[in-house]
């Protein structure tokens, strides 16, 4: 993968002990052609990759560069 990317995981919850649950997501930002910041005030169309039961974001490895280089849009690839 030759586009620029940031590694996050974000929370999207807590199990029953009150741990935080937590999403490995990949996200790439063509709106500045930088990693990703913490703010996102640009008006970015976000590009959302979910895969499906058994497969993780590597299976998408060969759409990211080209998902990324659109033109005014923020690409996530989540790992649920």
């Amino acid at each position: 993968v030759k586009a620029k990317y940031a590694t996050k995981f974000i929370e999207c919850g807590k199990d029953k002990s009150g741990k935080p649950l937590l999403m490995n997501t990949l996200l790439f930002d063509a709106a500045t052609g930088e990693k990703e910041k913490e703010s996102n005030g640009d008006n970015a169309m976000p590009i959302v990759l979910a895969h499906g039961y058994g497969a993780g974001v590597g299976f998408f490895f060969r759409n990211y560069d080209t998902l990324a280089s659109i033109p005014g849009t923020r690409l996530i690839a989540i790992d649920w």
